[in-house]
């Protein structure tokens, strides 16, 4: 069967590798067939031609697998792309205390943090801080306090937000009997 060219519209994983988008691949027409119909790639003369123009690379398929220099390239980027012991010792330093706690309860791997985006990071610091703010509110309760607020089962927030009188009661129920 002869090879047909087709620009990847969306990654994919072929194999062991994982295809990314704006590559041409080359491959059997069976295979690209698929891919296309999954809506991976486009097997259209222009596309092609555009990718072509634009320097996008070109990845072999050899019988439905990645030829061994196409995955050679692979291997040597993902290598470059690893940041060394020191690299990832001067990330972590970099962090704020509240960057470095979200880091932290994220698992404490320093490349997949800085693989998040800026949103995705500070929507984890801005969830850190605040648990960390509830914790010190938590950690102020009467022991009382603290056996009625855990019991209810509610956020904090939901907690603050019952009515006075409600939480008062459910606190009272809380105390030792005379």
């Amino acid at each position: 069967m002869s090879k047909v060219k087709a620009r990847v519209l969306a990654g994919f994983d072929h194999g062991d590798a994982f295809i990314p988008a704006n590559v041409i691949i080359s491959g059997e027409g069976g295979l690209i067939e698929s891919l296309k119909s999954g809506g991976v790639v486009d097997d259209h003369a222009d596309a092609v031609a555009y990718a072509q123009e634009q320097g996008f690379k070109t990845i072999d398929l050899v019988n439905g697998e990645l030829s061994e220099k196409v995955q050679q390239r692979i291997d040597e980027k993902q290598a470059a792309n690893k940041l060394t012991a020191k690299q990832k010792t001067a990330a972590i330093n970099k962090l704020t205390a509240d960057e470095k706690a979200a880091f932290e309860k994220s698992g404490g791997d320093i490349e997949a943090w800085l693989a998040k985006t800026d949103d995705e990071r500070a929507e984890l610091v801005a969830a850190e801080v605040q648990a960390a703010k509830d914790a010190e509110i938590i950690a102020a309760f009467t022991a009382e306090e603290k056996a009625a607020f855990e019991k209810s089962g509610k956020t904090l927030a939901d907690w603050q937000a019952l009515p006075e009188a409600e939480r008062n009661t459910l606190i009272e129920a809380e105390k030792p009997q005379a």
